[in-house]
């Protein structure tokens, strides 16, 4: 009687002892393919992560070479340099050129005797050109805006005329309509004077202020040469 009733349960541990083993066995093959997903996701990652000295060294290698828009174009800076010689700028003559000093005297920047070549870059083309007859010979005579420079046969200067009051002359800050008595001023006593000129002897020349007497204003300054 015993004997028959335990064959049953013999059955029952059999079959739970291959559901036990069925179970394992599945767990190890999930294991495998987690491990082995694992290992494919590793594979794609880099093998070590980029270091701040080599992200440097990557950001320096895109910097050495400018892209074209950065590279200056090297043919229009020689094409503005090259204009702006050609322009020949000049200096602006409303800038005070300088001080009066009679034993150096000058008039709009410009000295009895200086070249032809030294009134041509200093002022450029002259807008008109015309002759006069002077006891010392013939006298070309260049005009400018507000003023004129006399050249003697010599090519050399022979007077310098100012006559606009936009010229800054270069006489301590006297200009064209200023009263006489701004030129005593700025000058001093004059040599000689009348009511219609001043004069300033200087060294190697003279310098002449002509004066409307009604309203005794400045209306020419000339610097011509002695002799």
């Amino acid at each position: 009687m015993n004997k028959q009733r335990n064959r049953p349960l013999s059955s029952h541990w059999m079959f739970a002892a291959l559901a036990v083993l069925a179970i394992s066995l599945t767990g190890c093959q999930s294991e495998n393919n987690i491990d082995e997903d694992a290992g494919g996701l590793a594979a794609e990652q880099p093998s070590e992560a980029d270091s701040p000295q080599k992200s440097y060294f990557d950001n320096e290698s895109k910097t050495d070479h400018p892209s074209p828009a950065q590279v200056p174009d090297q043919k229009a800076s020689t094409e503005t340099s090259g204009a702006q010689q050609d322009g020949h700028p000049k200096e602006d003559h409303e800038t005070e050129p300088g001080k009066w000093d009679k034993s150096l005297p000058t008039l709009n920047g410009t000295a009895i005797g200086d070249s032809s070549d030294t009134v041509a870059d200093r002022y450029g083309q002259e807008i008109d050109r015309y002759s006069l007859e002077d006891p010392a010979g013939t006298v070309t005579v260049l005009e400018y805006e507000g003023f004129s420079v006399g050249m003697n046969k010599n090519h050399t200067v022979q007077f310098v005329e100012v006559y606009e009051p936009q010229i800054a002359a270069g006489l301590n800050g006297l200009r064209i309509g200023n009263k006489t008595e701004k030129a005593v001023d700025a000058l001093g006593k004059p040599t000689s004077a009348t009511d219609y000129l001043l004069i300033y002897d200087a060294e190697g020349a003279t310098l002449k202020l002509d004066v409307n007497p009604d309203s005794n204003e400045i209306v020419s300054m000339k610097l011509l040469a002695n002799g």
